[in-house]
């Protein structure tokens, strides 16, 4: 008789928790405020460059929201916030989230506290942002 067994790889057992732990909840949230949500979702920026991002939300033609997962086992460093930070100074988001797992490092939790501070709740392209500060 054969006896037939499978392992999942760290990466495919990642992507499910990615995929179903995370962005699915996302989804049907953003559903629930009348949103249209595509995940994995890309927007054309500015300069006709294609941006993915792991959730693109839209309501009617005016509001665009942009979701980015970040995760790790350690900190999320500055690195993968830059490059998200670049897409959506190209694409000009109606308002960006980004979920970082575990966590931001110190560094970067500092700089929210500080746009807690002033009462700015996400990046976005059509305003100045608190990112612009050196920190």
């Amino acid at each position: 008789m054969n006896v037939y067994s499978y392992r999942i790889s760290a990466d495919a057992e990642e992507e499910f928790k990615r995929t179903f732990l995370v962005m699915k909840p996302i989804g049907a949230t953003l559903e629930d405020f009348q949103y249209k949500v595509e995940m994995p979702g890309q927007v054309a920026g500015h300069s006709g460059a294609l941006h993915r991002f792991d959730a693109v939300a839209s309501k009617g033609s005016s509001e665009l929201v942009v979701l980015d997962v970040i995760a790790s086992e350690r900190e999320i460093e500055e690195t993968p916030i830059a490059s998200l930070y670049a897409k959506v100074f190209d694409v000009s988001p109606t308002q960006t989230i980004l979920v970082a797992i575990p966590g931001l490092t110190g560094k970067q939790q500092a700089a929210d506290l500080l746009k807690g501070h002033f009462g700015w709740t996400g990046l976005s392209g059509n305003e100045e942002s608190i990112d612009d500060l050196q920190l």
